[in-house]
């Protein structure tokens, strides 16, 4: 039996799945194993907790000094104190995604981590 077909004999579908475009948190790291990295992350929050407050964050690694395992599940539970939402990872070794995946981040395409263009200034 098809999908159309069991779609009339159910009633309509209880769900719609459609893409779409939202906007992405992107925390670039530099070094993971800094102490002072969640301390700074606590207090850049802390200037506009609103603004932050539960927002989607996808973590770059892609220029981290250091290419050794990070304990993405740890990174995870460490954002969420600061009530960011950890949902993804860009521009991971092959190692690094794996681990991501395994602790429940997507791995995104390296375009997401690209930089909006700047602002042009207001000619008058």
């Amino acid at each position: 039996m098809s999908a159309a077909e069991t779609d009339g004999a159910m009633g309509p579908p209880p769900f719609q799945l459609r893409g779409g475009q939202v906007t992405l948190l992107i925390l670039k790291v530099l070094a993971a194993d800094d102490p002072s990295l969640f301390p700074r992350l606590l207090d850049r929050v802390g200037q506009a907790p609103n603004f932050y407050r539960h927002a989607p964050v996808v973590l770059d690694v892609g220029e981290m000094v250091s290419r050794k395992a990070v304990n993405f599940a740890e990174w995870g539970r460490r954002l969420r104190q600061h009530q960011l939402v950890p949902v993804g990872i860009v521009n991971g070794s092959e190692e690094q995604n794996r681990q991501a995946v395994d602790a429940g981040y997507c791995v995104m395409p390296p375009e997401v981590a690209r930089e909006a263009p700047a602002a042009e200034p207001a000619t008058k």
